[in-house]
């Protein structure tokens, strides 16, 4: 039910990215303010889908819920069904066969390993998405069990994670031109990391607690859509269009690797521990992946500046 708004928009995000990633004919610095409002329009529908999902659960029961996040999975596959667009990429003759998968999947992995600032990020990244795992596979036991959120709130709750993903990607596309894209991608997770630290210390009354956490769980997407613009800059800035596709696919598959890992770990850790515990355990890994981050920082140079900015 929290992801009908989004199918309602554009279906899933990560196909809209990748169209943003190829306007690079376009223009990069147009590439970029395009992914802002990608997300923009995402997270707007995000809204709608979250707080649409608590009081539905509520009255109607758990199981009208899953159907209705069901339906939305339909509706997505016969809308991107629908569409009549020609692929704009040229086919050559050695994409077809398992060798030539090989042969992209190496291609992607040597651009990233080729590149300065992405090869120093990859570290820090694949770091963050476990961390980032094991505190979502935390955070509805800590909401509903520790701090005894209402079921009826619960969707509200995460609704302001969509008003706070659609504030970042306004602002994060207002700096496009303005901030030079590392310091984008490395400032919005800094935010996110630092923000993430107020989930855990939720307690008190009830309004309290519940408004602790939903900063702790909105901030970080704030800062994260920030991020994920100037991410998006280095990418259509430095890497060239043939093998954009395969660097995406490279960083996409470390990283949800190191999720599946990460919330495998992170209910261990609740378990063993107790919730709130291991919530604490994990903000403080984030913090010290940061550390992970410094090579990035050192490896920063004027070429990832974007197009049209202030000398």
């Amino acid at each position: 039910m929290a992801r009908l708004g989004h199918r309602l928009v554009a279906g899933r995000a990560e196909p809209g990215a990748g169209r943003a990633f190829h306007a690079r004919r376009a223009g990069l610095l147009h590439a970029s303010r395009g992914r802002a409002r990608l997300q923009s329009g995402e997270y707007g529908a995000n809204v709608v889908g979250r707080a649409l999902a608590g009081p539905v659960v509520a009255v109607f029961g758990g199981a009208v819920g899953f159907a209705v996040d069901a339906a939305s999975y339909v509706f997505s596959f016969v809308s991107l069904m629908r569409l009549r667009a020609p692929d704009r990429a040229v086919p050559r003759p050695d994409d077809e066969g398992e060798e030539s998968l090989l042969r992209e999947a190496a291609a992607g992995v040597r651009a990233v390993a080729g590149h300065p600032f992405l090869r120093a990020l990859t570290g820090f990244l694949v770091a963050w998405g476990a961390i980032m795992a094991a505190i979502t596979a935390l955070t509805v036991s800590f909401l509903l069990g520790t701090l005894r959120i209402p079921t009826a709130w619960y969707g509200a709750l995460f609704a302001f994670t969509g008003l706070a993903g659609l504030a970042g990607s306004l602002l994060g596309g207002r700096w496009v031109g303005r901030i030079s894209y590392p310091v984008l991608t490395l400032g919005g997770f800094a935010g996110a990391i630092l923000t993430s630290l107020l989930l855990p210390v939720a307690a008190g009354p009830l309004v309290v607690a519940a408004s602790l956490a939903v900063l702790g769980i909105a901030l970080p997407v704030f800062f994260g859509a920030i991020a994920n613009i100037g991410l998006t800059g280095v990418l259509t800035v430095d890497i060239p269009e043939g093998v954009l596709g395969r660097v995406l696919a490279a960083l996409k598959t470390a990283t949800m690797t190191a999720q599946v890992a990460g919330a495998l770990l992170g209910g261990l850790l609740g378990d063993l521990v107790g919730v709130r515990l291991a919530l604490w355990l994990c903000s403080v890994a984030a913090l010290g992946s940061l550390v992970l981050a410094t090579p990035a920082v050192r490896s920063m140079r004027p070429a990832a500046v974007p197009v049209g900015a202030a000398p």
